[in-house]
């Protein structure tokens, strides 16, 4: 009981404080540093591979089987999907968070240079 004395006796000491609080309060929130739509990058690399005039059956076994079993290897690969259409290969590998996508984009070169000789000799470069 006694702080709501104190408010109806001193109405203008509960104002001050809530004004003070509200000043503040509006201070304090235009120096947030918040930002609504931050930058993110995401850690996926796409393998893209078009060889055309080949059906998608080939395709998958062809193309995306190969550079599947290829890219799975690479360290710290979340998942793996892929899609084969008509003259068409696209792979695309998902890394954990934290990831550097830098390094892991070599790492996939490499594995994909290390098979280039299994791949068919028509096909464009992955």
């Amino acid at each position: 009981m006694k702080l709501a004395d104190f408010s109806v006796n001193k109405p203008v000491t509960i104002l001050m404080i809530a004004l003070i609080i509200v000043v503040l309060g509006s201070l304090f929130f235009s120096r947030l540093g918040l930002d609504l739509l931050p930058e993110i990058k995401y850690p996926v690399v796409s393998v893209v591979t078009t060889y055309s005039g080949v059906t998608s059956e080939d395709i998958e076994e062809l193309l995306t089987k190969p550079i599947e079993d290829a890219v799975s290897t690479v360290q710290d690969v979340k998942s793996i999907k892929s899609f084969s259409q008509e003259g068409l290969s696209a792979v695309m590998i998902e890394f954990n968070w934290g990831a550097d996508i830098y390094f892991a984009a070599q790492d996939i070169r490499d594995k994909l240079d290390l098979i280039q000789d299994f791949l068919p000799s028509d096909a464009d470069r992955p």
